[in-house]
């Protein structure tokens, strides 16, 4: 079985796309390292880390296609994002509950979660994507007070950005609807939080990230539904006992798409 990992950590986003807005945070680059270091545990075959500038649209995507034309069925892909996330409207109808595609901010442009569907449809029948997403909206793809910060684009630059770069966006906003269902491959996606929620930066990590690396340390096999139960758990524990009064509130998410012939959340960790 081969294992491949593709690991995004963006403390910083380029000004001159985002109008101005160069979205700092301090810990995403950290989280990208963490995540390195479970696939060097792990002795992944590939381990591609892309930090700050590093991390472009062109070279997430070069790297989506190299990895898709490689892995066979029963390779595992790891694919770890820390950074803003933001929304969208959506223009191609494929997200009814919400209608708003959720974004990663990459350092030259927003990632659409729809170019992440058509990459992924791109894998072979039966490889395991197992993502982790800590950033805002991303319970389906801003790190407030002064111990915390918001892992979320504000609405204003996103619109913004959007409208200052249709020559970029529209034809991506335009594609024809993916069907996730329709892909060969299986996804497993832990988020940070839900759609509508924020994701926070707590200590040296994301609070996500945090959780994470504080379960790990328990030593337990499980499985990854069950390793994330402990984790969903103990993430707004975390923020109620560190804002009170002031509670803040963030639910992680995991959700699963793809082939179901090769649902994996059953299966017990790499980590």
């Amino acid at each position: 079985m081969k294992k491949y990992a593709l690991h995004l950590g963006l403390n910083v986003v380029d000004p001159e796309h985002y109008d101005g807005w160069d979205g700092k945070l301090d810990c995403c680059v950290k989280d990208s390292e963490f995540y390195k270091g479970l696939s060097e545990k792990a002795e992944f075959d590939k381990i591609i880390v892309l930090q700050n500038r590093a991390a472009t649209s062109d070279a997430v995507i070069k790297n989506l296609t190299s990895y898709a034309e490689d892995l066979e069925k029963g390779d595992l892909f790891f694919f770890t994002y820390s950074g803003h996330g933001s929304q969208v409207r959506d223009i191609n109808n494929d997200e009814a509950e919400d209608e708003f595609d959720e974004t990663w901010c990459l350092f030259n442009r927003q990632l659409i979660d729809d170019e992440l569907f058509e990459a992924f449809k791109a894998f072979n029948t039966g490889v395991k994507i197992f993502m982790v997403s800590d950033s805002c909206h991303s319970g389906s793809v801003s790190r407030a007070q002064p111990a915390f910060k918001i892992r979320k684009a504000p609405a204003d630059i996103s619109q913004r950005t959007i409208l200052k770069n249709t020559s970029v966006y529209m034809p991506i906003l335009n594609r024809s609807a993916v069907t996730r269902d329709a892909m060969g491959a299986r996804v497993l996606q832990f988020s940070g939080c839900q759609d509508e929620q924020l994701s926070y930066e707590f200590g040296e990590n994301g609070l996500f990230t945090t959780i994470f690396k504080k379960t790990l340390e328990g030593g337990e096999n499980l499985s990854y539904a069950s390793f994330f139960n402990v984790v969903a758990a103990e993430v707004p524990k975390v923020l109620e006992e560190a804002t009170q009064p002031d509670v803040l509130v963030q639910n992680p998410n995991m959700f699963g798409y793809g082939n179901s012939e090769f649902e994996f959340s059953g299966e017990e960790t790499f980590f």
